[in-house]
């Protein structure tokens, strides 16, 4: 017959373990959740339906990983609060350009939002770099954006393409860009705010993204 001694001894030595093992399959299991999160978050979302960017065309060229630069050093001071302010006002309004693209059902005018739209997202990137116009002479926006946010002058390169078809356009010419040529630009807009988007969050993160940019605009 086992002693109530022993009994007490066998028991105690089992109550340590059995919570060793409790504690190890709830770190396990807390492991596993932890993993489950980080996958479900770490990756953004494409916004449409064919996330990778423009194929490449003649002349193209392949675009690295790169940042645009560090940004001012007064970045917690109050005109920092007012640029980022004025960033996130033109990022909304580059999705309401964005949005009407995608209800548009005429391919000018698809392309007409869509250029809008990337218009105000390259503002964005200037009003967070604090960038003013020169004085004595005119840039447009891409011209500043290539000049003071180098990891985004493809983008400027590619957008800027596109003035004289904004042009045909604007002067009634309607039939100058088609369905897939308006298909094309929607997209690259899209690209480009949610590049700028994670930019804005995260200014050390890289840009490009083996973004392949056609030489000239994309047209009918």
């Amino acid at each position: 017959m086992v002693s109530t001694a022993a009994r007490s001894a066998a028991t105690a030595g089992a109550a340590p373990a059995a919570s060793r093992a409790a504690s190890a399959g709830a770190a396990s299991a807390r492991t596993a959740g932890a993993s489950r999160l980080v996958g479900a978050a770490g990756r953004r979302p494409a916004r449409h339906a064919h996330p990778q960017p423009l194929a490449p065309a003649a002349g193209a060229s392949v675009v690295a990983a790169r940042t645009p630069g560090p940004r001012p050093a007064t970045d917690h001071d109050a005109s920092a609060v007012l640029r980022a302010q004025a960033a996130a006002e033109l990022l909304g309004r580059a999705d309401a350009e964005l949005l009407a693209a995608q209800l548009a059902s005429d391919p000018a005018e698809r392309f007409g939002h869509a250029h809008m739209a990337a218009l105000r997202v390259a503002g964005a990137v200037l009003a967070v770099l604090g960038s003013r116009p020169p004085r004595g002479r005119t840039r447009s926006a891409w011209e500043r954006l290539a000049a003071d946010a180098e990891g985004f002058a493809p983008w400027a390169s590619f957008f800027a393409s596109g003035a004289r078809l904004r042009s045909a356009v604007d002067a009634g010419r309607f039939d100058a860009v088609d369905e897939p040529g308006a298909a094309r630009w929607v997209a690259a807009a899209e690209d480009f705010r949610d590049e700028v988007g994670l930019w804005v969050e995260d200014d050390t993160a890289p840009l490009g993204r083996s973004v392949a940019l056609a030489a000239r605009p994309v047209s009918a």
